[in-house]
């Protein structure tokens, strides 16, 4: 798995069980090395955190 999904399957997992803010805080630095962002995050996950 590289490492663009890797970071992007921990976020939605957290997602799915609804983790709290703090939770996130453990992968902001992998997603900037990752170069993912907030709206790739939010293209595929709503504003919301919904799956589309």
């Amino acid at each position: 798995m590289d490492e663009r999904a890797l970071i992007l399957s921990r976020i939605a997992a957290l997602v799915a069980v609804d983790a709290p803010a703090v939770s996130y805080l453990a992968h902001v630095n992998p997603a900037v090395k990752a170069e993912f962002t907030a709206g790739e995050g939010e293209a595929r996950y709503g504003p919301e955190g919904g799956a589309r």
